[in-house]
């Protein structure tokens, strides 16, 4: 199933923990409790995501929290599959004047490992699991 989800290009990753790169290895990483997730849609890239901490992005008028929220169209999406038999996806988009890099591993079971960068914000990574019906 995470096979044919991933071939179509149809599938959600369900988030329930993030890794905050502000906080230190000592820290604990926040449990989510929110309905956060990441799903893409053929052509179309849908992330809400939160951002805490220095994952903030800069605005016009200072520091706003606004999250990786966005419903963008993906402008690169590679997959590869890994000697360890994960899935390897690089999906490109671009939201205000920034270009969002969503790099994301998922195991045959269909665990997720979610990593974002960007210029205007420093890199965060969550982690989950691919809704399956």
């Amino acid at each position: 199933k995470v096979k044919a989800a991933l071939a179509e290009r149809h599938y959600k990753i369900v988030v329930n923990s993030m890794r905050d790169p502000s906080r230190t290895d000592e820290q604990r990483s926040p449990q989510l409790l929110s309905n956060y997730s990441l799903e893409v849609r053929n052509d179309s890239l849908i992330s809400f995501l939160p951002q805490y901490g220095y994952n903030q992005i800069l605005s016009e008028a200072g520091v706003g929290w606004r999250g990786l929220i966005l419903y963008e169209p993906i402008r690169i999406y590679q997959e590869e599959l890994t000697k360890k038999g994960k899935r390897h996806i690089e999906i490109s988009v671009e939201k205000d004047n920034d270009t969002l890099l969503y790099v994301i591993e998922v195991s045959a079971k269909g665990h997720s490992n979610i990593s974002v960068r960007s210029r205007r914000r420093e890199r965060i990574s969550f982690s989950g699991y691919m809704m399956l019906d």
